[in-house]
Parts: C-alpha cells; sequence; structure tokens
C-alpha cells in the first residue's frame, strides 16, 4: 500500500493539504500526538472528509484518543509506542530512598488540582516531586501550600524551558529506581480522551509500579493494548470516577495507604507480584508497532 503520511501539530492547526502525484492509493491524516477533547470523532471525520474531497483519494486519520475512533475510517494509535523501542536495563532497588516519585511536567489546571489534593493527603516529604512554576492565570487554582511548595523542579521547569525540545524524551533514572512507585502525571483529568503518553510509558519501560492522574479510563486503556495495572494490589476505583477532582482525591488517598506500607511489605509485594507486571510492562513497550508496520497493517 503506497500511502501519503499527513503530519500535524494539533487538529487545530489543520489545514487541507493538497496531496499531489497519481502514485499515492491513501492518505494518512495523522493526528497521533495529541488526544484530548478537541479529538472528536465528529472533529477529526471533518477533516478526513475535506482531504478526500480536495484530492480524491481514500483518506483515514490516527488518533491518539481511542474516544475517537471507528476503526473504519479512524483509527487509534498513540505516538509514544515509537519512543522507548530497545530494552533499557534496569535495576530496582529494594531499599527504596523515596516512597513515591512525582513529576509534575508543565503546569496545567488540571495538574494544579491534582497535587492540590495530594499534597493534602500524602506526606510529600516522603517521596520525590517536581512541580514548576505555577503561570498567573492558573494561580487561582492553587492552594495557598501549593503555592509555597512551588516551584520545585528536580526534571524540567517547562514553563520557562520550552527551548528544551527533548525533555518529554529524556528519563531521570535515579528518580524511578530509588522510589517505590509512581504517582504518574498525565496531561490532562479529563472523561471525553482515555489516552496516555510518553509519561506513562517511562513508568513501564523504569518497571515502576504507578498510579495515574490521568483521564477517566487510562488504565482500562492500558490493559486493552497489552499491558498489565496492579488493581490485585492497587485499589484503581478511581480510573472510572467521572468527576476529576473526585479521582483526584481517590488517587491521593490511595498513595497515601500504599505509602504507610512497611519496607518489608513492600518488598514481599515486589517479589510475589509487582515485579512481575513491572517485566511484563517494560517488554510490552517494545513490542507495539511502528507507525509505518502500524499503518500497513490496517484493513478497511
Amino acid at each position: 500500500m503506497n500511502y501519503y503520511l499527513s503530519k500535524f501539530r494539533n487538529i487545530i492547526d489543520y489545514k487541507v493539504e493538497e496531496v499531489k502525484g497519481e502514485s499515492y492509493d491513501l492518505v494518512v491524516l495523522d493526528f497521533s500526538k495529541e488526544g484530548n477533547s478537541s479529538y472528536s470523532y465528529d472533529n477529526i471525520i471533518e477533516k478526513v472528509k475535506e482531504s478526500q474531497n480536495v484530492n480524491k483519494i481514500k483518506t483515514i486519520a490516527i488518533s491518539q484518543n481511542p474516544n475517537s475512533c471507528d476503526y473504519k475510517n479512524i483509527f487509534y494509535y498513540n505516538f509514544a509506542w515509537e519512543l522507548f523501542k530497545n530494552p533499557i536495563k534496569v535495576k530496582r532497588e529494594y531499599n527504596y530512598k523515596y516512597k513515591f516519585n512525582y513529576l509534575g511536567g508543565y503546569p496545567r489546571k488540571d495538574k494544579i488540582l491534582f497535587f492540590n489534593q495530594l499534597n493534602k493527603f500524602c506526606e510529600l516529604g516522603d517521596g520525590i516531586y517536581s512541580v514548576a512554576s505555577i503561570p498567573k492565570d492558573l494561580i487561582q487554582y492553587a492552594t495557598e501550600e501549593t503555592l509555597s511548595l512551588t516551584p520545585k523542579v528536580i526534571d524540567h521547569d517547562m514553563l520557562y524551558s520550552k527551548s528544551n525540545g527533548d525533555f518529554w524524551k529524556t528519563i531521570k533514572f535515579d528518580i524511578y529506581n530509588k522510589s517505590r512507585f509512581s504517582i504518574i502525571q498525565e496531561t490532562e483529568m479529563e472523561s471525553l480522551s482515555s489516552r496516555y503518553t510518553e509519561k506513562t510509558i517511562k513508568a513501564c519501560i523504569m518497571k515502576t509500579p504507578f498510579l495515574i492522574a490521568g483521564n477517566k479510563g487510562v488504565l482500562q486503556q492500558l490493559r486493552k493494548d497489552g499491558f498489565e495495572t496492579y488493581r490485585r494490589i492497587f485499589n484503581e476505583d478511581y480510573d472510572l470516577i467521572d468527576d476529576p477532582q473526585q479521582r483526584s482525591i481517590a488517587i491521593a488517598k490511595e498513595a497515601n495507604r500504599l505509602m504507610s506500607m512497611s519496607d518489608s511489605q513492600w518488598a514481599d509485594l515486589e517479589k510475589t507480584f509487582l515485579s512481575r507486571v513491572a517485566n511484563h510492562n517494560a517488554y510490552n513497550v517494545t513490542q507495539m508497532k511502528r507507525k509505518e508496520d502500524f499503518i500497513s497493517s490496517l484493513k478497511f
């Protein structure tokens, strides 16, 4: 199948691209890097029809939001599957320095609201965390205590380091290796998308057990994608809570419960269950199809 891959920064910037030449029998609109609420079925199918009308060539799209896909015109693909294909040697420490790690990343409303709850229910001094500078237009969402704790940056203060284009590809090995588990702060905490990004993939390849402060159904989506979650040990009921505030509270409370375990209790869990799941997830990352192979395998 000879296809033309049309890439866009995001769906908002999309403008129909005229595909010249008669050698292509398929146009693929690549929206696999984003997946929030603007990446709905209606919005994407509009772009598919527009491209097909202009180019007179069969057009499909790939989207990072599974909830936007009909698997006839729009197919689910996650750009993060391609980032870390080669196995990475990971040395986990059973005598952990930190009970958890939390990397807040670029400041957004959902992230600030979650950190408020994490700070309320958990002893942050028992873990390692990073929260960037909060921009003026988002200060209203932060509690006074959250503001007093920020910025505290151990990865990148992305509000002021946008020029560092590769920050999302880098992994702070010691942060993961020396932590019992990760509290993954995903890009948004919505109900219109169940996507996850490189933030979750990093924890998987570093073999770190995790809770995810992300979209509703994100754990369910991970399982559909061949990953395992920690539901035999962790309370993952939060995954299907509609209200993001209530979901945040449930995650923070579960983080606090996990932190209260003794070192010996945690070591027993690692040896009997957690390490098996973590090893499976690291392997699963390496088995995800590359974009070109994925597109070539599609049947419609």
